[in-house]
């Protein structure tokens, strides 16, 4: 319920001048750095939340290529946080290996 409530918490950055829709992968960003940060004894609730991969989200400069670099730093962030595709482990997100699980 906590993820949920985070990514609707985000839900205005719909009604930005440029519509982004990334509240679902910043939430999910969130919640693994978080987990990371309690798995090694320095979860400091007061703590900033990072915003690597914001700056993309929000960019105003040619929009098409900043999509493509706003996904390549979420990977980049998410594989760090968690591990690689295929091979993450967290226990706050469930992940499904696509080559196991058909959509």
């Amino acid at each position: 319920a906590r993820f949920l409530s985070d990514v609707l918490a985000k839900r205005h950055w719909l009604a930005a001048p440029r519509p982004v829709a990334n509240a679902f992968t910043e939430t999910l960003l969130e919640h693994v750095w978080r987990e990371k940060l309690a798995s090694i004894g320095d979860a400091s609730p007061g703590e900033d939340l990072p915003t690597w991969c914001l700056p993309y989200a929000f960019a105003e400069i040619d929009w098409s290529f900043r999509v493509a670099d706003y996904a390549a730093c979420f990977h980049r962030r998410l594989e760090a946080l968690v591990g690689p595709h295929g091979r993450r482990s967290s226990e706050v997100v469930h992940f499904v290996d696509p080559r196991n699980f058909d959509f």
